[in-house]
């Protein structure tokens, strides 16, 4: 874990100076008139990480479930029941 925080970190700042660099140049503007295009950048990035989380959140859910106990069972909680009545 450690190293993909090191280099998604870095990654990250290289990558949002490249943009920025990328933008002043073909624009040849300032930091205020790029200031809508890098909203959409942000924008972009911030939707492909919710549909990233999303989609990790339903492969995580789908190996997660079989390991869970039955505890809706009616069989389970039948024989929870049965117990209960044996030490009464």
């Amino acid at each position: 874990k450690a190293a993909v925080d090191v280099i998604g970190g870095r990654v990250g700042k290289s990558g949002g100076g490249f943009i920025q660099f990328m933008l002043l140049t073909l624009t040849a503007g300032s930091q205020l008139t790029i200031a809508p295009y890098l909203f959409g950048v942000v924008a972009f990035v911030g939707l492909a990480w919710l549909g990233a989380v999303k989609g990790l959140s339903k492969l995580y859910n789908a190996k997660v479930a079989p390991m869970q106990p039955l505890t809706s069972s009616p069989l389970l909680s039948m024989s929870m029941k049965d117990s209960i009545t044996k030490r009464e």
